[in-house]
């Protein structure tokens, strides 16, 4: 991932010095990699991959958790913006967590020690309560093969191909909104096993679901009944399934909303030619996307950005406590 932060300039140089060619596809993947290893060259710290990876890990859980402790030590006195901001760094540190699951799906980190890599995709699993990163690696492998074609069921099932309107919001802001079309998508995909896919995920889905479930009911029968809304639903369990929804759920549908629409918009489909990299993505860097691009953990300028914003809700963080 890091490495990709640096690229982006160097392919560029790298591309501009072939103007012209009859194979595009191979100047790209060329200049990827003659970028890359000038990079390593310029950058020695970037052999250190794995210590990187584990280091992304580490922190991004840590930095999670102490959302969490800073949350029930709090909670009693916490105001909306406090919340706000809250969900905002939890959901910000969960997409390196998303990135680092993506780079571990294409081994870029410990590639010799695959008992690591599943220790990693558990403790990410749980702190996205998403796909299964097991069966993910199958389907986004599967995805870079068939990449813009109609039986690329990764993109498709964040929204990709569809009309833009109701629906394709909702398959792309939820994080199991796939599940509206996934038997539709399985008839072009014939490769996708819906029932090996909705079973793997099922633990953290029925536990996402429930949870923001319970979370969304309270908050109607309080809107409804005010403080009479215990006698329908027990009080003692507000606590935590308020806390769970603001700590889990509540950002990872933000940072999953933002990443998908961003993936299904700059994704080309079923119009391009098979197997080529030339065609297969578009760039979106347009000011108004700067909100979405913040947790996708994105490169170049958006870094810039990203802290910038990072600074203001410490701003407003430290504002808000005084």
């Amino acid at each position: 991932m890091l490495i990709l932060l640096l690229l982006s300039d160097k392919m560029s140089e790298s591309t501009n010095s072939k103007t012209k060619s009859s194979n595009p596809d191979r100047v790209i993947c060329q200049a990827i990699k003659r970028a890359e290893a000038d990079l390593r060259l310029n950058y020695p710290i970037l052999n250190n991959q794995d210590a990187i990876g584990f280091f992304i890990f580490i922190g991004s859980l840590i930095v999670i958790a102490l959302h969490w402790i800073y949350y029930f030590k709090y909670s009693e006195t916490l105001t909306y913006l406090h919340i706000a901001l809250i969900i905002v760094g939890v959901g910000y540190f969960t997409s390196f967590l998303h990135e680092l699951e993506h780079d571990l799906i294409h081994n870029l980190y410990f590639k010799n020690y695959p008992i690591i890599q599943d220790i990693m995709f558990f403790f990410i699993w749980i702190a996205k309560l998403h796909g299964n990163p097991w069966y993910r690696r199958e389907m986004h492998l599967k995805h870079h093969i068939v990449s813009g074609q109609i039986d690329d069921a990764e993109e498709r099932l964040i929204g990709l191909g569809l009309p833009f309107g109701l629906l394709r919001l909702a398959v792309s802001t939820h994080p199991f909104g796939a599940l509206i079309i996934t038997k539709e998508v399985s008839k072009d995909a014939k490769w996708l096993d819906i029932q090996r896919m909705n079973l793997s995920s099922a633990p953290v889905a029925f536990s996402f679901f429930g949870l923001n479930k319970l979370f969304i009911l309270y908050g109607i029968f309080m809107l409804i009944f005010g403080n009479d809304y215990s006698i329908y639903l027990p009080i003692k369990h507000w606590y935590w399934i308020k806390g769970v929804n603001i700590l889990i759920c509540l950002p990872n549908i933000m940072r999953h909303a933002c990443i998908a629409i961003m993936s299904n918009c700059s994704h080309y489909y079923g119009d391009i030619p098979e197997k080529s990299v030339f065609y297969q993505n578009q760039i979106l860097d347009h000011w108004i996307l700067f909100p979405f691009q913040f947790f996708c953990v994105n490169f170049g300028m958006f870094i810039i950005y990203n802290i910038i914003i990072i600074i203001i809700i410490i701003i407003l963080n430290v504002y808000d406590m005084n």
